[in-house]
């Protein structure tokens, strides 16, 4: 009796994984991130890993990267499906706008944000024509997984916030600030923390002053004065000096301009972006409260 129960359990789970399509998947590890790949795909790709944040997987078609060595081309984005990258917030700052083809931001976790990168063009290869229409149901069966799949998956896996480009877009545009007054304090370079803002209030303007060290002999000063509209402070008159010291009290001026142009916003009410129009130079920077 406990036979047949054990026979029928394994015929209803066979049975429960025929008809929802489950499969046993093999498991990536990259950067501490992980990547499962279903068996029935798992031996028509092949998987790249690296410890570049910029390429932590990277997928390929295996019949077309085969194809192309028989053939001789010398082509590594043979049977390219897609990749997975890693970027910090200050790096999307820079690119989310530019609508770049074959990016697409999917998820975030503390302050890395994940992009799944795919080609813009067709990378499938066979030796032939009759060998491309043999095959197309692999490359299809591929791509379908990797189009429809893996992103919510990776998601799961690695207890990532699934977020689009444009609800990105939407946070750093609704800015945090109410009034001038909420950027008023002094502010210091998140990731190094070897540039320092001090915003002062000044009538109905505010006066701010920023040193960014580049060296132990060099260092660069900007003042500007700026107004508060459209919950940023905008500025059009910037003085910049980067100023080179010579260890025996002596200096001179490296680089300068004046009439500068850029913007202060608030992503939070403690986190201030810095973008310079002039030489973009905060370059989309983020600086925490003191």
């Amino acid at each position: 009796m406990k036979f047949k129960q054990i026979v029928s359990a394994i015929l209803g789970i066979a049975l429960f994984a025929a008809y929802f399509n489950v499969s046993e998947a093999k498991t990536i590890k990259s950067q501490g991130l992980k990547l499962d790949i279903p068996d029935n795909i798992y031996k028509l790709v092949r998987i790249e890993t690296s410890p570049a944040p910029d390429n932590i997987f990277r997928i390929y078609e295996l019949g077309s990267v085969e194809a192309a060595k028989k053939i001789g081309v010398n082509y590594d984005g043979a049977g390219w499906i897609f990749g997975i990258s890693k970027i910090s917030e200050e790096t999307l700052m820079n690119i989310i706008k530019d609508d770049i083809p074959g990016t697409e931001l999917f998820a975030y976790k503390d302050d890395k944000y994940y992009m799944y990168n795919h080609p813009t063009d067709v990378r499938y290869m066979r030796e032939d024509n009759a060998a491309m229409e043999r095959d197309q149901h692999i490359w299809t069966k591929v791509n379908e997984w990797a189009y429809k799949n893996v992103r919510e998956k990776f998601v799961a896996d690695n207890n990532l916030c699934p977020v689009t480009a444009d609800e990105f877009i939407s946070k750093i545009e609704k800015s945090a600030a109410s009034s001038g007054d909420d950027f008023t304090g002094a502010w210091h370079e998140r990731i190094a923390g070897r540039g320092h803002i001090d915003i002062v209030k000044y009538g109905d303007m505010y006066k701010i002053n920023i040193m960014w060290g580049e060296s132990a002999f060099a260092t660069s000063f900007w003042q500007m004065t700026a107004r508060f509209k459209n919950g940023a402070l905008h500025y059009d008159d910037c003085e910049y000096k980067s100023i080179e010291f010579d260890g025996k009290g002596g200096e001179k001026i490296k680089r300068s301009y004046k009439n500068g142009k850029g913007e202060f916003k608030l992503l939070e009410t403690d986190k201030l972006l810095w973008n310079d129009f002039t030489q973009n130079a905060g370059n989309g920077s983020i600086f925490l409260r003191d």
